[in-house]
């Protein structure tokens, strides 16, 4: 028996496990009329959107051309590209979001963003911000925008960057906060866990480090019973990390103890070790 001939909701099921990337949805898109039909918005769910130079452009115009399209986007990365005026446009479009990775002024241009009906994003919940030098007492200075409802909703919160201090004055930004990750210098990271003792909601802490040694792990790890440390070898590995929360899959809040990741094959990389998880989760 061929997928073909299966009855549309089996195909469904069967796609909505056997698409991770959005070259593979793509390529089911072309397949036929009635795979285009079946996969164009119900598969797109779980499908992580990746915005870059060459396709930022592009998915803009099929949003405008294909409104419907933005609904179902859920998971979006947006690579840092401030000089291009598509990048400021996608997330706004996409209001059925559920996690967003995106640079500040990005996710400032969201916040400025708006709508005949309102603040419209109520689903999304986790923020990734590529670069966050003096971002917060920016952001909440932000005149006639929607900073307070994108930020109380936010409960998972992941910095690449190390922190910047303005968040100190301003982590009340975020009540309903419960995982909160960034990449900090050691000496900074003991700071941080009492910053981060104001937040009442507070159960996850990750932090992330290339090369702190397993005493100075062990340091931290005693002070705070809700922190991780995860050990990275090559940071490259962050998108695919991002991209387990749609695939429910690993990410970066479910990663286990001396567990190792694996590159997803999907993705073009090949299958091999891409760093080894020292502690974590």
């Amino acid at each position: 028996m061929s997928l073909t001939s299966l009855p549309d909701e089996l195909i469904l099921e069967i796609l909505s496990h056997a698409c991770p990337s959005q070259e593979v949805y793509h390529s089911l898109l072309l397949i036929s009329w009635r795979f285009h039909r079946l996969v164009e918005f119900t598969t797109l769910l779980h499908v992580p959107i990746r915005i870059t130079k060459r396709n930022a452009r592009s998915f803009s115009e099929q949003l405008t051309k294909t409104p419907e399209l933005s609904k179902h986007v859920h998971y979006l990365w947006i690579s840092s590209l401030e000089e291009l005026a598509e990048s400021h446009q996608i997330a706004p479009a996409c209001i059925n979001l559920i996690a967003l990775a995106c640079s500040k002024s990005v996710f400032f241009s969201l916040c400025s963003s708006s709508s005949p009906g309102g603040f419209l994003h109520r689903q999304l919940t986790e923020l990734f911000i590529s670069d966050s030098w003096q971002c917060w007492r920016q952001l909440s200075e932000l005149p006639g925008t929607h900073v307070l409802d994108f930020c109380h909703q936010i409960q998972r919160l992941r910095i690449h960057d190390y922190l910047s201090s303005d968040l100190y004055a301003n982590a009340g930004l975020f009540p309903s906060l419960t995982h909160f990750s960034t990449t900090p210098e050691f000496d900074e990271a003991r700071r941080i866990l009492k910053i981060l003792a104001a937040l009442p909601k507070l159960e996850h802490i990750v932090m992330s480090a290339c090369c702190w040694s397993e005493d100075m792990v062990e340091k931290l790890l005693a002070r705070d019973k809700r922190l991780r440390i995860l050990v990275f070898a090559l940071m490259q590995t962050e998108y695919e990390l991002w991209c387990g929360r749609a695939r429910n899959r690993q990410c970066i809040w479910s990663l286990q103890m001396g567990e190792e990741y694996i590159a997803d094959e999907n993705e073009g990389n090949t299958v091999e070790k891409h760093f080894r998880l020292l502690f974590v989760i």
